[in-house]
């Protein structure tokens, strides 16, 4: 599947990535990640349902549904106007964190990518996927 930067559609599953820029990472501690999702939860609700997601260090994932035109109380959506909501949320998240630890700069390599779920065997693979990445990364970690 191509990693499209096209609008985000109504009513449409979505894999939703980004990565930090060089080898920076999004997330240092774990309150970073814990406003990081408080955030995305504030900000994406009216827009997004949000299936799964995997948090790294150094990138992100999101499994997300746009909701439908009614949803949105609208008769049409303008364009990338979902697409702005997602960026809200990491240009959100992007402002406070480099406040946070006074750096300056972007903090992402490059806009977010999206590949549309077109059926439910991509969707299945993808929860997985975002399920087992922290394993995949970090191997057999000590829950204790």
């Amino acid at each position: 599947m191509s990693k499209s930067t096209a609008p985000l559609e109504p009513n449409t599953v979505y894999h939703i990535f980004t990565h930090a820029v060089h080898n920076n990472n999004l997330f240092l501690k774990a309150q970073d990640y814990e406003f990081f999702l408080q955030r995305w939860n504030e900000l994406s609700k009216p827009f997004f349902t949000t299936y799964a997601y995997c948090l790294m260090p150094n990138h992100l994932h999101l499994c997300i549904q746009t909701k439908t035109y009614a949803e949105l109380l609208l008769e049409e959506v303008p364009v990338n106007f979902l697409s702005r909501k997602i960026g809200d949320v990491l240009s959100s998240y992007a402002q406070s964190f480099n406040r946070k630890i006074g750096r300056i700069g972007t903090l992402y390599r490059s806009r977010f990518k999206r590949i549309p779920v077109l059926d439910r065997t991509y969707f299945k693979n993808l929860v997985c996927y975002l399920h087992y990445n922290l394993f995949h990364h970090f191997g057999d970690m000590d829950f204790k």
